[in-house]
């Protein structure tokens, strides 16, 4: 439908001439007021309800006529719909690792053994760079570490120095590294009810659960973590917004 064609539908369901503006401002998509000719509405209203369907349109004209909760809540919906559907602009990808970032530690290179997993888990086609890091100190009281965190504009795993030790099992460093590889195979999306970012999905879980020794991981997670906090309190795992965050429970 034109612009036209819209005022014109108006126009005729609201019996009273109506100067209709084309917007694109997402904080008011509908806007009105009395115009200086008689019994004229001037409206402005979002460019979306050129594509909306009868109801909706209806809904439209029951809003400028008189404003209520019931076409209000139509609007609302209708636009919400609409803003979920339009393309979203990807952030821009800043590769390579900067100053003072080495996937090579003390005890052990993650580069070969992200690669191993990329390639095993993923069939190769995920893009990506690992490194350690910043250096790190254990802090008395501390009750949660982020092992492993996903930088999706920067396409980086960072793992956590902590785990660049002979004492930590390689299958337990590998499960870190494939739960931020996970991230960079399932992004994070909005919740279309919410609004909240959804990190870990029921799809990210099933996908995780598949790292071949998931269970064996979780159990030595369980058993040990405590002497990497340098503390005496039962473990829990907590996911926290594309990383793999451990914290004490009761924390």
């Amino acid at each position: 439908m034109n612009p036209n064609d819209l005022e014109s539908y108006l126009s005729a369901t609201l019996g009273r001439p109506v100067a209709l503006r084309i917007n694109t401002n997402k904080r008011s998509i509908v806007s009105s007021r009395a115009g200086s000719r008689s019994r004229e509405l001037r409206a402005s209203i979002h460019r979306l309800f050129l594509d909306a369907p009868l109801p909706v349109l209806s809904a439209l004209a029951d809003f400028l006529r008189n404003p209520g909760p019931e076409s209000r809540a139509v609007l609302r919906e209708y636009f919400t719909d609409w803003e979920q559907r339009q393309p979203q602009p990807s952030a821009p990808v800043t590769r390579g690792l900067r100053r003072g970032e080495t996937a090579r530690g003390r005890f052990v290179d993650l580069k070969p053994r992200a690669a191993a997993i990329g390639r095993d888990y993923f069939g190769g086609g995920l893009d990506f760079d690992i490194c350690w890091g910043k250096p790190w100190t254990p802090r008395r009281g501390q009750s949660t570490i982020r092992l492993g965190v996903w930088v999706p504009d920067r396409r980086l795993v960072r793992i956590h120095r902590a785990l660049d030790s002979p004492f930590v099992p390689d299958f337990f460093r590998d499960y870190v590294i494939y739960h931020e590889l996970c991230h960079a195979a399932l992004p994070s999306r909005r919740d279309r009810a919410t609004g909240r970012m959804l990190h870990h999905t029921e799809a990210f879980y099933a996908l995780e659960r598949q790292f071949r020794h998931y269970e064996e991981a979780i159990r030595w997670q369980e058993q040990n973590l405590d002497r990497l906090l340098r503390g005496k309190l039962e473990m829990a795992v907590k996911g926290q917004s594309g990383s793999l965050q451990i914290q004490r429970a009761g924390s």
